[in-house]
């Protein structure tokens, strides 16, 4: 995994910080390296483009550690990431063992520089682990509501599911969301090409969800050529950056078969459920519905939320 990792590094612009960067550059550990200030940038990295492993330099935040485990506990964009803090906490109050008991990974400095790669190697492995066990269990939690052609899941599976997030959000008080995706002149291109083309065409869109969206996700095929990304964790402004990096993903990747058709574009309806009592999986389906309605009355390659 290494060299094709990504690394999000939560530090101040201290000494200690600069140099821990320059060493994670000489040795080419990982593929991306994001920075961040202060935990509200370091959130906000996370539900863009979710890293997998997280460095804290502690020098400098200590006052943000405390909310730094709280967030980390709550948000499914945290809890699964290997996290590596640089630091002492025993100056915020907190008891190492502590960290080491909500999976948290410590090195106190000064830091050598080869036991920080070997750690961060090790946490590398872990996360690799993690992610071949997500991945083998929702595909046996899947298998039973999975669209033959798409390897997606179906309507109904997926509505069963946006029950079960709906009310995590309403018990964690956390943004859940569901984006509606109808690709443009799919008619007329199975009318054109064929049917064939036209299933091979479905088959790589689901394919390129799959590969887009994040390990928690869910992506579903909901009727002939539209399909659903139920994104739990998110907010209405977090839906808008998925629904926009999906939109630029299937135009750059516009396979070769699809002819006339150039550039493949979607129209896309976005519903936001922030766990008030009346909310439920049909409410937001219908919510959605009714934004990708509106974004279709507007032609291509548009995008709506529901109330505007």
């Amino acid at each position: 995994m290494s060299g094709n990792a990504s690394v999000l590094i939560l530090a101040r612009e201290t000494r200690d910080g600069q140099q821990l960067k320059t060493t994670l550059e000489q040795f080419g550990l990982f593929r991306t390296t994001l920075h961040a200030k202060d935990l509200g940038e370091a959130e906000k990295f996370l539900r863009e483009e979710p890293a997998d492993l997280v460095l804290v330099i502690l020098e400098g935040l200590e006052k943000e550690l405390l909310p730094f485990l709280e967030s980390k506990r709550a948000s499914l964009a945290w809890h699964a990431i290997p996290t590596l803090i640089v630091g002492e906490p025993e100056k915020t109050g907190i008891a190492p063992t502590d960290l080491i008991r909500h999976d948290f990974d410590l090195l106190y400095p000064p830091v050598d520089r080869l036991e920080l790669i070997a750690r961060l190697h090790l946490q590398l492995k872990i996360r690799a682990m993690q992610k071949s066990l997500s991945r083998n269990q929702l595909a046996l939690t899947r298998s039973a509501g999975t669209d033959p052609l798409t390897l997606l899941q179906d309507r109904r599976t997926l509505l069963n599911q946006a029950e079960s997030e709906i009310s995590r959000s309403r018990s964690r008080q956390q943004a859940c969301s569901l984006v509606l995706l109808d690709l443009d002149r799919f008619r007329q291109f199975n009318h054109e090409q064929g049917y064939p083309r036209g299933n091979r065409l479905l088959h790589e869109v689901g394919r390129t969800l799959r590969r887009e969206l994040r390990d928690y996700d869910y992506a579903a095929r909901v009727e002939n050529d539209t399909f659903a990304l139920l994104l739990p964790d998110t907010p209405l402004d977090g839906a808008w950056r998925v629904a926009e990096r999906l939109r630029e993903a299937l135009a750059e990747y516009t396979p070769s078969f699809v002819g006339k058709m150039r550039k493949l574009t979607l129209c896309q309806g976005i519903a936001t459920s922030y766990g008030r009592e009346s909310d439920s999986a049909a409410s937001l389906m219908n919510q959605a519905e009714a934004a990708l309605g509106q974004a279709m009355t507007h032609g291509t390659d548009w995008i709506t939320s529901d109330g505007g």
